[in-house]
């Protein structure tokens, strides 16, 4: 089963954070996971949809990103 380490959050707005975590497998590092994190009064926690960036990817999508911040 994939263990899912915290690097980082960003806070969105009172309710609702962007997480990024490390995913690792059998000890070896597969990707970054980005979820939702909510707090409302009726559910506190990680909602079902996210991204996963598999390892090989991971520059290709820093790039993307660095792509978007320059336009």
């Amino acid at each position: 089963m994939a263990q899912f380490i915290e690097i980082g959050r960003v806070k969105v707005n009172p309710q609702r954070d962007i997480v990024a975590s490390k995913v690792i497998d059998k000890g070896e590092f597969k990707g970054i996971n980005f979820n939702n994190y909510v707090r409302t009064q009726k559910y506190t926690g990680f909602t079902p949809g996210g991204m996963f960036v598999p390892e090989g990817k991971i520059e290709e999508y820093s790039e993307l990103v660095r792509t978007v911040l320059s336009n």
